[in-house]
């Protein structure tokens, strides 16, 4: 059932009121909370854990002293408390249960790690990577503060002064201090904005275009609780260079060339290795195929409804 609003003040009347009548009149079914805030009644239900911003102190504070950091530590109240009250809490990766403060943890009735799926559709290689002069990057996620896109932007721009032909292509929505930031570092040099360029939204269609076009899929945030542009690119077959945190490497595992976000150099050093190294690509390219093999939505939802069912 879906509440055609986009007021909180008309979504918070309808569980407060009249959500417990539509389950009565469903017979008290299993509820599944996939937003992670418990029903503001008493009646048992499970829990998924996908944001993983509330929970990491260190990563919700570079919002600083602003509203979106108030947000979250609100939802990180409001999550915590929903997990702990939870008949069962399904986790996307190991790392998502292991930052869990202690006592969350002890108090936990039952919890599980189910993976994401991905889109079969999205099983088309882009075929070997031949680059062509210029290697084509790309980095698709909203530009926010714990993405990192200022910081690869700077080692983008390092390599081309290093007359290594790099450009990159940044797909999604802007946070403005972020995107502020960012434009700095673009506007820095002369041919910063030709060696960076910032796309905007696009459709998945228009994503998946984008791939085929570009040579390296790029991923640098340092805080994700899974990470389905991680799991496209391995779908596609793309040669991958990716933060080294713990959800990315669970899930790409050899499959990829990792760095620190954080560091230039780190970032430089890994798409230097991926633009110089022919076999390395070839060889990330055919692993990142293979382990997209291990995740399917079939299996997904298989493994999540016995897990509500048991």
């Amino acid at each position: 059932m879906l509440i055609d609003s986009n007021s909180y003040f008309d979504r918070w009347r309808w569980r407060k009121f009249r959500f417990r009548e539509v389950l009565k009149a469903y017979g008290n079914p299993i509820l599944f909370c996939v937003g992670t805030i418990k029903p503001p009644f008493d009646y048992s239900y499970y829990t998924i854990c996908q944001n993983l911003l509330p929970l990491e102190l260190r990563e919700l504070l570079r919002f600083g002293f602003s509203l979106v950091t108030l947000r979250l530590l609100i939802l990180r109240f409001v999550h915590l408390k929903a997990y702990r009250n939870a008949e069962g809490v399904i986790f996307l990766t190991q790392h998502c249960y292991e930052v869990l403060p202690t006592r969350i943890k002890r108090d936990l009735k039952k919890h599980t790690v189910i993976h994401h799926g991905i889109d079969h559709r999205l099983f088309k290689r882009t075929g070997d990577a031949r680059f062509e002069g210029v290697t084509k990057v790309l980095y698709v996620s909203n530009i926010d503060q714990y993405k990192h896109q200022d910081t690869v932007a700077q080692a983008v721009i390092n390599l081309n002064q290093r007359a290594i032909p790099v450009q990159l292509s940044l797909v999604g929505s802007s946070y403005k201090p972020t995107l502020r930031r960012l434009q700095r570092v673009m506007g820095s040099v002369a041919n910063g904005r030709n060696w960076v360029q910032i796309k905007g939204v696009m459709s998945h269609q228009e994503q998946i275009a984008e791939y085929e076009k570009s040579d390296i899929s790029l991923i640098a945030s340092s805080c994700e609780s899974f990470g389905m542009t991680l799991t496209e690119s391995l779908a596609l077959g793309m040669p991958i260079a990716c933060s080294s945190i713990p959800s990315f490497k669970e899930i790409a595992q050899d499959a990829a060339v990792y760095f620190d976000p954080q560091e230039v150099k780190s970032i430089e050093r890994a798409i230097e290795k991926l633009a110089t190294d022919e076999y390395l690509r070839r060889v990330l390219s055919e692993k990142a195929f293979t382990r997209a093999q291990a995740f399917s939505w079939e299996n997904t939802s298989r493994r999540t409804f016995d897990f509500l069912s048991n």
